[in-house]
């Protein structure tokens, strides 16, 4: 486990704290899995998450110290790939952003992706400003797009981000993330 800084009840996350996720032991997904049911957001079910997790190929996971996951879906080197993020916590202060920042600037360089979409329920307001704050651009409203734990439909907010745009931000790569 990295060190974690704690400033005013805030957990800071560092470069050095982003690693590719590389499993050891089941236990580790196991615990992973534990900590994925217990986050009260919108999140996708918790088979596909698991699926994405230890079998899918399309898949990139970085792990960021022990507060949570930052990771890419459907990654289809050279055409896109779609953004996730999970914070233990649920929270999205500023050096998380800047977190989830770094890990696609890499994912840009390592892919070579000229974009990467991300998507949110309606309802889910945090990730919608994050992405916003991130630099990410609103492209569209799939009505219906999202199924709430009880069964409500709302509307799924797609965003997405150019490489060009991301060529723009403070230089961000971070090598420790695509090797231990």
């Amino acid at each position: 486990m990295s060190d974690v800084v704690q400033l005013e009840d805030r957990v800071v996350v560092k470069p050095e704290d982003l690693h590719l996720l590389r499993f050891h032991s089941l236990d580790q997904i196991r615990g992973i899995l534990e900590r994925y049911d217990a986050l009260d957001i919108p999140k996708v079910h918790r088979n596909v998450f698991m699926e994405h997790l230890t079998s899918r190929r399309d898949a990139w996971f970085i792990e960021v110290a022990d507060v949570g996951l930052i990771y890419l879906t459907f990654v289809v080197p050279r055409i896109n790939a779609n953004l996730n993020v999970l914070f233990w916590d649920g929270k999205l202060t500023r050096d998380r952003r800047e977190a989830v920042k770094s890990v696609l600037v890499t994912a840009f360089d390592l892919y070579e992706l000229p974009r990467i979409s991300a998507a949110c329920p309606v309802t889910n307001m945090p990730l919608r400003q994050m992405l916003n704050k991130i630099g990410f651009v609103l492209e569209g409203v799939a009505r219906k797009g999202y199924v709430e734990p009880d069964g409500t439909y709302v509307d799924l907010v797609m965003f997405g981000v150019l490489d060009e745009e991301a060529k723009t931000w403070p230089a961000l790569r971070v090598t420790t993330i695509t090797s231990e």
